[in-house]
């Protein structure tokens, strides 16, 4: 199953549907038993104790080489789903990162394309799967999109292997693109797969309700 544009769980090709719209979320990749025994590794690399109360904490190329976690990295799966988006017969894996966002608190991600990032890559034929091993959603922050966007080209430029914080893109659209019709959550459950194209816009942030709560 996967989340079509109005939200609901609908029965459609996920590979089709990430072409159309930049995005998909795939119900269920990973089962329960699966997802815990990966919460647990997960939990060796961030102790709960010492989560911080504000930012995201993010460690590349860590995972491949622990034990559970790599296997999951290396997924099958999840490759098929990716090389389904794609339209090719196979994926080759650019990046690995543990990722940390402490619900309800944890850090603004500004708006902005991975391709920023990533620029050294032509074509810009990219995609970026995250595995949820927790609740992700919008009263805790989690991803959106903008819907389409992959389409729209690549705006900004390359900071590929330069750039040491992510910048808001946002005001590079023109207005009629910054539109909050096109705004999609990406809520998941543990177990859900999410997958963006390289040139999507996305990004994460607290509501505003958490916000004030936190203050």
């Amino acid at each position: 199953m996967l989340q079509a544009r109005s939200g609901r769980d609908v029965s459609m090709d996920p590979g089709e549907f990430f072409r159309q719209h930049g995005w998909v979320v795939v119900r269920g990749v990973v089962s329960p038993k699966r997802v815990a025994q990966l919460e647990r590794a997960f939990d060796q690399v961030f102790p709960r104790p010492a989560w911080p109360k504000d930012g995201v904490l993010e460690i590349p190329g860590l995972a491949r080489r622990l034990p559970d976690l790599g296997e999951q990295v290396l997924d099958s799966a999840v490759s098929r789903i990716a090389a389904g988006a794609l339209g090719c017969a196979r994926v080759q894996l650019l990046q690995d990162v543990l990722m940390l966002k402490p619900p309800l608190t944890g850090g603004r991600v500004e708006w902005h394309q991975d391709r920023t990032y990533i620029g050294y890559l032509d074509p810009p034929r990219c995609a970026t799967a995250r595995l949820a091993l927790s609740p992700c959603t919008q009263e805790m922050g989690c991803m959106r999109v903008l819907d389409g966007s992959h389409d729209w080209g690549f705006y900004g430029r390359d900071r590929s292997l330069a750039a040491t914080s992510v910048d808001d893109a946002l005001g590079l659209l023109p207005p009629e693109r910054r539109a909050p019709g096109l705004v999609r959550m990406l809520e998941l459950e543990p177990g859900d797969l999410s997958l963006h194209h390289c040139l999507t816009f996305h990004g994460a942030w607290r509501t505003a309700a958490n916000a004030r709560a936190r203050r």
